[in-house]
């Protein structure tokens, strides 16, 4: 039976390290996953290891159906996602199903220091009400035409920790997050946040703006950052946008590309002007303090 895909997420290969010349690369081993219902992986979010050499992989199904890594299957048959874990020397060690009828998918998957492995994700239920999954630990009910933004937490033992939802729409947001971890767990979710409830409902915000939420390693919200920068008018900024949290220097950096269909951008009292090239578009690299103020802003044409 054909499994072994030719995605790269359809299976894991670690290369000996052996210094290799003009010759073949033999892995040192390999190892697959994929979906056993439609025999299909498209792709995965993440790949990390802890101070242990464990590997994680975070992967994502196609229409879901029953996900098999190296020989060990799921008990549901309607999974879309799955956390996967081996030790360096290639034994499987465990996974996590997630799924639903509600659209499924990570994003990002972060580890610290301490044990903890990190999701944020996103699900959608466009056709009615729904339901998304995290293996038999727990479940969220999604209402019609919604969509949930999440962050969970695991640790290395594949132990689920908790499940937050940052935010939550009506229809589809006209952004994407973006997820940093620190060594010690100190969890940043960042969105551009059109006025609403969030966090659940604990959180106001009154003001359309581009903010980070921070989560202990326990899950629990410490404090809402709001950036000094104009949000685009209309949408967010491009994808290949993304926003992290330095510990070591306590700042807040974001890597932007931004067009002028954007509409105006600020960042602290610098102001972004795109090349008049034919594709106007900026890179820009920025810097804020603790407190989401503007440190300095550098901008080059791509």
């Amino acid at each position: 039976m054909y499994r072994l895909l030719t995605s790269f997420w359809s299976a894991i290969f670690f290369i000996s390290p052996t210094l290799v010349h003009a010759q073949t690369v033999i892995p040192h081993w390999a190892s697959q996953i994929y979906n056993g219902s439609t025999d299909m992986v498209l792709g995965g979010s993440s790949l990390a290891t802890d101070k242990e050499g464990n590997i994680y992989a975070l992967v994502m199904a196609g229409l879901g159906g029953y996900m098999n890594a190296d020989g060990i299957q799921t008990t549901n048959s309607d999974v879309t996602m799955a956390l996967v874990s081996w030790n360096c020397d290639h034994s499987f060690r465990w996974m996590r199903a997630m799924g639903g009828s509600a659209t499924h998918s990570g994003l990002q998957l972060k580890i610290d220091t301490l044990g903890g492995i990190y999701i944020s994700g996103r699900t959608l239920s466009n056709s009615g009400p729904g339901n998304a999954y995290w293996d038999a630990d727990t479940t969220l009910n999604i209402p019609a035409n919604s969509f949930v933004e999440y962050l969970v937490k695991y640790d290395t033992s594949g132990q689920f920790q908790w499940l937050r939802t940052p935010a939550s729409y009506m229809g589809l947001p006209s952004t994407t997050a973006y997820l940093s971890v620190t060594p010690s767990g100190q969890a940043y979710w960042f969105s551009l946040l059109e006025p609403g409830n969030y966090n659940g409902g604990t959180i106001n915000i009154s003001t359309r703006k581009y903010y980070a939420l921070h989560y202990d390693a326990s899950g629990t919200y410490i404090s809402l950052t709001p950036f000094d920068m104009t949000p685009p008018t209309t949408g967010s900024l491009a994808p290949r946008s993304m926003f992290v949290f330095d510990h070591s220097t306590n700042r807040f950096y974001a890597c932007l590309v931004y067009q002028p269909t954007y509409g105006p951008l600020t960042i602290g009292t610098t102001n972004i002007v795109a090349s008049s090239t034919a594709n106007p578009r900026t890179s820009v690299l920025a810097a804020f303090n603790s407190q989401g103020s503007s440190l300095w802003a550098r901008q080059g044409d791509i």
